[in-house]
């Protein structure tokens, strides 16, 4: 019997996603604390609330079920204690998508300097995938942030987010924002602190999930990747979170725009692994 157009396509994400899983490091902090997820054979079919002892079961599962991205919760349990750990994400949305990508990179940079600087934290920046970041400090029991309540994060989204009660009347110069400090400190603060693009639903919701490193986006068919640097130019951010370079020869029956790179087709062209990905995800194959 002819194999139907679905079953072909997930056959082909299949074996594409699985030689992806069997190549990539898997890096989640904590796993066997953490509720772990993924969408299976195609973006939006979600399998939530997994729990694993250790990377190679959990490497088994994603390529016995067909995973195409891979998530882990914000919070983790530790004895009889639930953590959180602080989970900054930078998202510009806008149709050029280069330029969205480096506004957001300048954001995070900041963002970085300013938390390490008024915190003292240091966190780990990686790239999501698509046209944000997402800024990790993995929180351990003994840290003073494992006590960290919902209201101290609405402080602090309150303190990242351009709010009119931070703009007012204060170009140029120093105000006080001591109500809005999260450890409840007096301390002031300038205009160019405030923050455009920081989404303050994932800072402040007590629950939630997060992309893993190296997991791939499907709305761009890139991986999330961390950063060893914040001074990086787009086109190598891009090459890293398209590590495999094999080519494909695949036909278009219409023009396509791939969101991070170039227009293809239509007719017959060569393609890299993940911008396959891209057009097998999005139903141009």
């Amino acid at each position: 019997m002819k194999e139907s157009s679905l079953d072909l396509f997930n056959m082909r994400i299949c074996a594409l996603m699985r030689r992806w899983w069997a190549s990539t490091s898997l890096s989640i902090p904590d796993l066997e604390k953490r509720e772990v997820a993924f969408e299976s054979q195609r973006p939006g079919n979600f399998i939530r609330h997994l729990r694993f002892d250790g990377e190679e079961a959990l490497r088994q599962t994603l390529n016995e079920r067909c995973a195409v991205s891979l998530y882990y919760s914000v919070t983790k349990q530790v004895g009889n204690r639930i953590i959180r750990d602080l989970i900054i994400d930078v998202d510009v949305k806008g149709d050029d998508w280069k330029a969205s990508v480096e506004l957001a990179l300048e954001e995070i940079k900041l963002l970085y300097e300013t938390v390490e600087r008024e915190f003292g934290l240091k966190g780990i920046v990686n790239f999501s995938g698509l046209k944000g970041f997402h800024l990790r400090y993995n929180v351990n029991e003994d840290s003073p942030w494992a006590i960290m309540t919902k209201r101290g994060y609405e402080r602090l989204a309150a303190y990242l987010s351009s709010l009119p009660t931070l703009q007012y009347n204060i170009r140029g110069r120093v105000v006080d924002i001591c109500r809005l400090h999260p450890t409840g400190s007096c301390y002031r603060a300038a205009l160019q602190l405030q923050f455009r693009y920081v989404d303050t639903l994932v800072l402040t919701r007590e629950e939630g999930l997060i992309r893993a490193l190296r997991s791939i986006n499907p709305k761009s068919g890139l991986a999330a990747v961390p950063l060893d640097t914040l001074d990086i130019d787009v086109d190598i951010l891009i090459d890293r979170a398209s590590p495999i370079k094999e080519e494909y020869d695949v036909t278009l029956k219409e023009k396509v725009k791939i969101p991070w790179g170039r227009e293809i087709g239509p007719g017959r062209v060569s393609v890299n692994y993940h911008e396959l990905l891209y057009l097998l995800l999005h139903g141009f194959l």
